[in-house]
């Protein structure tokens, strides 16, 4: 059995879901609230990642061209904030994970910043 810490030393995201996390709190009115998500962010969530946030680099970008190519020929319009995800996991291989899996990685974390702070402990 992996404890939590060697867990959290295998977890790999992209810089481009800790930039969008950061501009979704940012975006919440109510300054309470948005400090509340922010601290829980830097001390508890952020800390996670601290090895394991990937960049976005010039291979990424050269990853990002391949599904861009491939929308633009089906006719599919694709976020380029998605489209730089799946990139960052072309570019890192299997072990950072999926496309699938970093969309709903940041649907599950948004929806944690939406419970109060209580039920997140």
């Amino acid at each position: 059995m992996r404890s939590l810490s060697q867990a959290a030393e295998m977890l790999y995201i992209s810089a481009v879901i800790v930039a969008e996390i950061r501009l979704d709190i940012a975006r919440v009115a109510e300054p309470g609230r948005r400090i509340e998500r922010n601290d829980w962010f830097k001390l508890s969530a952020r800390p996670v990642f601290e090895r394991g946030v990937r960049p976005v680099s010039e291979g990424n970008m050269l990853h990002w061209r391949l599904p861009t190519e491939e929308g633009r020929r089906i006719g599919q319009t694709i976020s380029q904030r998605d489209l730089m995800i799946v990139a960052t996991a072309l570019e890192y291989g299997p072990a950072i994970g999926s496309s699938v899996t970093w969309i709903c990685e940041k649907a599950r974390v948004l929806a944690a910043l939406e419970r109060p702070a209580t039920a997140r402990l």
